[in-house]
């Protein structure tokens, strides 16, 4: 019934069967407990449009793979690696020294679940191109460290591929997108103010999907106030 995703479940239910005036939200997943509040979510899908022109180089693909994951609800405050996020902090790190031409960049599996995995296809000069896998690698065994043994199983690649002429994102383009989804807030924005340890404000970049002419990120935006739910998503628009 999508209970996670859109409550389409909800949305078709013959309300006609229903003699009862108000709704008890018992929304919970240990035996024993009642949860008696939740924050409210909306998804919130961000896109951004590219242009493509051909360029000439080698292609390099990149994979950030098996980082722990987990709900975006229930996993949020244990501060996992969001493998969007860490690719694109690489690669606008790396394109001070490079220059990047995007193809395509996606992963995750819903707006609601931690990004565990991310893979992304990137153009570079050809006599530059292994000096850039190795730089790619190296700085992801970085980020690896500062979990402190948080994301045991994080795997970091970077394969050479052919040179030759692509069709792939222009620089301005390859920059808008790399740069939204570094800078774009992630995690918890808020803790709750009156019930010690919950958290009160979160959103999380679930899914980046590379479509032809716009890549487009999915949010899971959740908060318990309805004002702070609305100003996260205008920060992201």
């Amino acid at each position: 019934v999508d209970e996670e995703i859109g409550m389409d479940g909800v949305h078709n239910l013959d309300t006609s069967l229903l003699k009862g005036r108000k709704m008890l939200n018992l929304d919970g997943e240990d035996e024993g407990r009642l949860t008696v509040g939740c924050a409210g979510a909306k998804i919130c899908d961000i896109v951004i449009p590219f242009r493509r022109s051909e360029c000439s180089g080698t292609s390099v693909t990149l994979k950030i793979r098996d980082y722990r994951g987990g709900h975006s609800g229930n996993d949020i405050q244990n501060q996992r690696g969001n493998a969007h996020k860490d690719m694109a902090r690489i690669l606008y790190a790396l394109g001070k020294d490079y220059d990047i031409r995007l193809m395509h960049i996606e992963g995750g599996m819903g707006a609601n679940v931690i990004a565990k995995d991310c893979t992304a296809e990137v153009i570079i000069e050809s006599g530059k191109a292994a000096a850039f896998a190795q730089a790619f690698e190296e700085m992801g065994r970085t980020v690896g460290e500062e979990y402190f043994g948080n994301e045991p199983d994080m795997k970091i690649m970077a394969e050479t591929g052919a040179a030759g002429t692509y069709d792939a994102m222009d620089a301005e383009s390859t920059r808008n997108v790399i740069g939204f989804i570094y800078a774009s807030p992630n995690g918890v924005q808020t803790m709750d103010r009156s019930v010690e340890g919950a958290v009160e404000t979160s959103l999380n970049p679930g899914v980046v999907k590379t479509l032809d002419s716009e890549v487009r990120v999915s949010f899971q935006c959740r908060s318990s106030v309805d004002s702070k739910l609305i100003e996260m998503m205008n920060r992201l628009q």
